[in-house]
């Protein structure tokens, strides 16, 4: 199969076409090796390369190796994609190289290649590796002229996308060309087909010249482009300028993303420019000389000014205490409530507690006084009777001459027990 490129025209009604041989213009990476383009213009060249990715996905067509040499800006700004029709090895994670997520892997490293200086690197062997190494290498990219704005983390989360070690996770080139086509359009700076056009100059003012007064060598003729490339496909409008979107990346999404508001951000003054004369070594004006009837006026004598006394220290006096003021005690109110609503009620049945207390003082002190009294007694008589009293002998028998009736107390003996009967005769003398 004979090798062809597809061209991406400039300008956002810019048109795809196909043509077989060699694209026109200069490789990217002899461009980069020039100059490195703005961030709007590198962005631009990505979304020219995801319309001609989408369109090959139409034609059934897979690049395979993707690469900054395979990619030429002519100086109209026209992007070409060249090398298609060729068997390639990738260096995609996958490793084959016939399936369209290869070609979004190369989309990516070409997008690293503008927007830093160095490579991608050697590219760990792992997933997890691989992805971390990326996301290293995307915040490596140049963001510095959209400082601030608030969706550059998402552009740097969806160009990691784009070289994910998964091929599953790597967006579509639709959605590749919308994001990279608007978020350019967001970006100060120069196009790409101002770049290009400068770039070209800048390659065609270093070209060797041929010495002085030698003669030109001549032209002996050869092939001459006469016009446009020949175009041997069907002449068709880019995706991106035509409107169309997916269900993952629509033209809402990402209008919102690009609408929010930009983080305020203090900006110093520019500098003052310096003035050509900066640099030469100030000089002191001239003394002014005095003019010719100029005289000198008289000297004034100032007047003489006493010396100055220091003033004489202060010497405070001794503070007397003040007498302290006689505070007279606070009386307390008497309250003209006779029941206070606020004192604690009393216990039930302190009222008999109280009786019982009165009757046990008063037993005790009726009992007080009657041991009292009987004391008192008990050592009257007691007193009387050891003084006044006198014994009277017992009768041992006879009677008692006052009493004659009185029978005289027993004397001891059988006798005595018994009874002396009245009528009983008299012993015999």
């Amino acid at each position: 199969m004979t090798s062809f490129y597809y061209t991406r025209e400039p300008g956002a009604d810019g048109q795809i076409l196909t043509a077989d041989g060699v694209a026109p213009g200069k490789t990217l990476d002899k461009l980069l090796s020039r100059e490195r383009p703005s961030l709007r213009a590198a962005l631009e060249i990505g979304s020219a390369l995801a319309d001609i990715l989408s369109i090959a996905l139409e034609d059934g067509m897979v690049h395979g190796d993707i690469d900054p040499t395979f990619v030429k800006v002519d100086e109209r700004g026209s992007v070409h994609l060249e090398g298609f029709g060729t068997p390639r090895s990738t260096m995609a994670p996958e490793g084959t190289s016939d399936r369209p997520p290869v070609d979004m892997y190369g989309l990516g490293r070409v997008l690293h290649a503008m927007l830093t200086p160095g490579g991608l690197g050697r590219m760990p062997a792992d997933p997890d590796g691989h992805d971390d190494h990326v996301v290293n290498r995307v915040l490596e990219m140049d963001f510095a002229q959209v400082k601030g704005k608030r969706w550059v983390d998402d552009v740097r989360r969806f160009l990691c996308t784009i070289l994910a070690w998964r091929p599953e996770e790597r967006p579509a080139p639709l959605d590749a060309a919308n994001v990279l086509a608007s978020v350019a359009g967001s970006c100060p700076g120069e196009g790409v087909e101002a770049w290009a056009k400068r770039v070209h100059s800048l390659s065609q003012s270093r070209s060797v010249l041929p010495p002085t007064g030698l003669p030109e060598p001549e032209a002996l003729g050869g092939p001459v482009q006469l016009g446009a490339p020949l175009r041997t496909g069907p002449v068709r409008k880019a995706p991106s300028s035509k409107g169309e979107s997916t269900m993952a990346w629509s033209r809402d999404k990402i209008a919102a993303m690009l609408a929010e508001q930009d983080a305020e951000e203090e900006e110093l003054p520019p500098p003052r420019a310096a003035s050509p004369r900066s640099s030469e070594p100030r000089r002191d004006p001239p003394p002014a000389r005095p003019p010719e009837h100029y005289s000198e006026p008289p000297r004034m004598e100032a007047p003489r000014q006493e010396p100055v006394r220091p003033p004489e220290p202060y010497r405070a006096e001794p503070r007397r205490p003040e007498p302290e003021a006689r505070k007279e005690p606070v009386r307390p109110a008497i309250s003209q409530i006779d029941d206070d609503p606020f004192a604690d009620p009393e216990p039930k049945g302190s009222g008999l507690k109280i009786g019982v207390v009165v009757a046990v003082v008063f037993f005790v002190l009726c009992g007080g006084f009657l041991a009292l009294g009987g004391g008192w007694v008990a050592l009257s008589n007691l007193g009387s009777g050891s003084t006044g009293s006198t014994e009277k002998p017992p009768t041992t028998g006879g009677t008692d001459p006052e009493n004659p009736q009185q029978t005289p107390p027993s004397t001891g003996g059988e006798a005595a027990s018994a009874p002396t009967p009245a009528d009983a005769p008299a012993p015999a003398p």
